[in-house]
This record gives structure tokens, sequence and C-alpha cells, in this order.
């Protein structure tokens, strides 16, 4: 006897999360694209990604262009500054309850690797 998806077999709930985490990175994206800081209009945001549970995200950022270590610092930066921000916006065009704490870090453009730490959330 097979089960709808979402009741008891784990595809449904999969299928919600990945849904979830591609149009909060669609959101991050586009407030990244239009934000006033010049820093954060040069970030992609290359994936949104659980961290055990939906009630945190992670998102992994890259820059849209090489910069060197001062730059990504400065970048970084206005990514601790600009968080609050960000999920505002993922809260104005989602419909959830409860809006993800979002965790911020840098990935290795090449690499697919983190090169910069989360930014942690505020508590």
């Amino acid at each position: 006897m097979t089960r709808p998806a979402g009741q008891g077999d784990g595809h449904g709930e999969d299928h919600r999360t990945a849904q979830l985490c591609a149009e909060i990175e669609t959101i991050l994206s586009l407030a990244l694209a239009s934000a006033a800081d010049p820093r954060l209009r040069d970030l992609d945001v290359r994936r949104v990604v659980p961290t055990g549970s939906l009630s945190r995200l992670r998102v992994e950022l890259v820059p849209d262009s090489n910069l060197n270590l001062e730059e990504m610092e400065k970048a970084y930066a206005s990514v601790v500054r600009a968080r609050s921000w960000l999920r505002r916006q993922v809260a104005q065009e989602i419909r959830r309850k409860r809006i993800p704490e979002l965790e911020f870090g840098f990935a290795d453009p090449v690499m697919d690797e983190e090169v910069a730490g989360p930014v942690p959330p505020k508590g």
C-alpha cells in the first residue's frame, strides 16, 4: 500500500523544505540586488539549506566579483548589519507562522566550501 506524499514517507516534507529554501533564495537574491549598500549588491546567494530544522536556514553567499580579503571583510560586515533587514524581506514575502532564523556565510565560488564563518543570529 502506498501512502500519499507527506504522510510519513518523508518525501512531502523534503519537497516542502526544498520549496521553502528555493523561495527564500529568490527573495534574498532580489533583496541583495536592490540593497542600498553596494557591498551587498556585489553578493549572490549560492544556496539556502536547512541546518537540521526549518527554524534556522543557512544562506551561502558568494561574491559577484573577485574581492580581496579586505573587501570580503567589508562585505561580511555589511551582511552582519543587514541581517535583520534581510530577514524582514523574507517575512514580507512568505506565508509562514514563524520565519526561520537566517545564518549567513561565504562559500568559495570554486570549491563549494565555506570560507567565512556564519553570522550568528542575534539573541
